[in-house]
């Protein structure tokens, strides 16, 4: 979450909430294999899932700085439909021997490895999930789509369906019958996606929902219409009619189904009901007054003094107890509000400073600073992508707030039959269970994570690893990401606002605080370099938002030339040649947790400037994503 203006919101605001229980502040689950679902589906044990169909749903990061990350997935599409449409060849070994099968399935030599998909479905929901109970910034059109398939003026110029997304038959004859617009030209098909993906662009909310969104869409019985507040309580409002349609329409029962996410990000939604419906409050900032009530006077450089726009300005969050700084597992670090010794204990004498909360920085290390985390825990979507049953909004929080997901609902993505839309949730809750097996769905993070940790010997040169081990997942996350162990961790994978002893340049960088380190870097082509013009903010920026990262407040890596000064003073326009991407470690958390069902790749490609190799853009990722979902496609006769 940054560059974004933030909100304003009432002194009193977090008075009733100071009363309310903190039973848990973050999920402890130790994530390892993928869990077994709860719940029984109609699969046979033993026998091995079989597909004829695809859906693919690509959840895409459309906050600033993503449009040259979308042009990268554009350019690797292609492959992704060609593995699906046109399987490789295997020899007597099962080794790919160079050939691919044609669409009815023949190779000049060699078999298949799986029989052609002739039906696909691929839509789009984006990061762009609203406010989450506060006001303005992201309500807006484009910034709000409430996990909604994209089908908005961005997919308006492309063949596709009513609901928003494309089907391809692969067969004139079944043209007509089920799709209405259906593509059955492979070729055509993958270009009109990777033009729909070059669309999406970068106007959408800086909340970055990823992992909401999905399962908003896929997974949630019944998705709120919106969120509202009575005061300053939050609650689901409604029920989403035009989702629930969207949904019925693009998820088959008997599909397999992949979700591709793309994203520079970490995830930054909160759950607004947790505190008795006071966790929207921890989404919203302000730039005219204060958020929380304060503790004591503020301190000399604070929030009230401070002009640079790397902090934001205006409100901060209170911060958490003293216990925080050393042990934020504690169980005495929770936020000062909460505290009963908040009136002795030092870190809770005045609000944090906004160099300790910079307004674009609020969804980082949210435990150790503000002795709370109200984000949903990530079991809730690990549960959401393998387990039969999830709950729906009755069965989703206990009576003070605390998120305990008791799981009284058919999960959709396992349902035989999804209903007409309605607003009865014992009709959205109470489904057949259907044939498809948790084996048959995937997860694939393109994010923030550095490629060499993803290669056999951390070594560029060679292949991408088949699955990560328990090490590998170690450098990532370190040793128990839920509890906050990093022992392990590779130092670019940590969050944080101050350089980490990462000895590769263009990864630690002085960003006065205000910006995080980066997971990984990558070249940008000509094409997508970004040249700085002048700005007409107040105080004024040497670019305006389309270069943020090069304009005089951020003596970033990423830029053509380092700033003479790094105070603020250095107007000279300077042009973006590099792009970056930070951890994005919640959805790596659910990848982690889902095991054998999930992806992962580098959102910073090692190759750009050759299309024919085998690691060009997101190709390595692609194939991936291909080989694992191979074994679940239905065989070639």
């Amino acid at each position: 979450m940054r560059r974004l203006a933030l909100l304003a919101l009432p002194v009193p605001a977090l008075v009733l909430a100071a009363a309310v229980p903190l039973a848990g502040c973050e999920s402890t689950v130790n994530l390892g294999a993928a869990p077994a679902p709860s719940g029984t589906t109609t699969t046979t044990p033993g026998v091995r899932p079989q597909a004829d169909k695809v859906d693919l749903l690509f959840a895409v990061d459309d906050s600033a700085s993503m449009a040259d990350k979308q042009h990268v997935l554009s350019s690797t599409v292609p492959r992704l439909v060609e593995r699906f449409v046109h399987p490789r060849c295997l020899d007597g070994a099962g080794a790919p021997n160079g050939f691919t099968a044609s669409s009815t399935g023949a190779c000049t030599s060699g078999t298949p490895e799986f029989k052609p998909v002739t039906d696909i479905h691929i839509g789009v929901v984006t990061s762009s999930m609203g406010n989450f109970g506060t006001t303005a910034t992201c309500d807006t059109k484009g910034t709000n789509l409430r996990g909604h398939l994209v089908n908005d003026g961005r997919i308006a110029p492309i063949a596709h369906e009513p609901s928003g997304f494309l089907a391809y038959t692969g067969n004139a004859a079944s043209a007509g019958v089920g799709p209405l617009n259906p593509y059955t030209d492979a070729e055509k098909f993958a270009a009109s996606f990777g033009m729909f993906i070059n669309n999406l662009q970068e106007s959408g909310c800086g909340y970055e929902s990823q992992l909401e969104s999905v399962q908003h869409f896929l997974m949630q019985p019944d998705p709120w219409n919106a969120i509202v507040r009575n005061a300053d309580t939050a609650r689901y409002d409604g029920v989403d009619r035009d989702l629930l349609a969207q949904r019925k329409a693009f998820l088959r029962p008997d599909s397999d189904v992949v979700v591709v996410m793309l994203t520079d990000e970490d995830d930054s939604s909160v759950d607004p009901l947790a505190l008795q419906g006071h966790g929207w409050l921890y989404m919203a900032n302000s730039s005219n007054g204060l958020t929380f009530p304060t503790y004591g006077k503020s301190g000399s450089g604070d929030q009230q003094s401070r002009t640079d726009l790397r902090y934001g300005v205006g409100a901060t969050a209170p911060g958490g107890t003293s216990a925080c700084k050393t042990d934020p597992n504690s169980v005495a670090c929770i936020p000062c509000w909460a505290s009963k010794d908040r009136d002795s204990d030092p870190s809770c004498q005045q609000t944090l400073t906004q160099e300790e909360d910079p307004s674009d920085l609020r969804m980082s290390s949210m435990k150790r600073r503000f002795g709370w985390d109200p984000q949903y825990p990530v079991r809730r979507y690990i549960d959401g992508f393998s387990a039969a049953r999830v709950p729906d909004r009755r069965g989703e929080h206990d009576a003070s707030g605390n998120y305990v997901g008791d799981a009284n609902c058919v999960n959709p993505l396992f349902a035989k039959a999804l209903p007409d839309p309605t607003d009865d949730l014992d009709t959205l809750c109470n489904l057949e269970a259907g044939p498809r097996d948790p084996s048959q769905v995937f997860f694939a993070v393109v994010g923030g994570v550095p490629e060499d940790l993803l290669r056999t010997d951390g070594s560029l040169a060679k292949p991408r690893k088949t699955a990560l081990s328990s090490d590998d997942w170690q450098k990532i996350l370190g040793a128990n990401p839920a509890t906050g162990d990093g022992t392990g961790i590779d130092p670019r994978m940590i969050a944080s606002a101050t350089p980490r002893g990462v000895t590769q340049p263009g990864y630690d960088w002085d960003s006065k605080k205000g910006d995080l380190m980066f997971a990984c870097t990558f070249e940008l082509p000509k094409g997508d370099q970004r040249i700085g013009t002048t700005g007409t903010a107040d105080p004024s920026t040497s670019v305006e938002s389309t270069v943020f990262a090069c304009s005089k407040y951020w003596d970033s890596p990423l830029c053509d030339r380092p700033l003479t000064t790094n105070d603020a003073t250095d107007t000279t326009l300077r042009t973006q040649v590099r792009a970056a991407a930070y951890p994005t470690l919640r959805p790596l958390r659910v990848a982690k947790g889902l095991g054998n069902q999930a992806i992962v790749g580098s959102i910073c490609p090692t190759n750009l400037a050759d299309p024919t190799s085998a690691d060009y853009a997101y190709r390595p990722t692609i194939d991936a994503i291909v080989d694992r979902v191979s074994g679940t496609l239905v065989e070639q006769p």
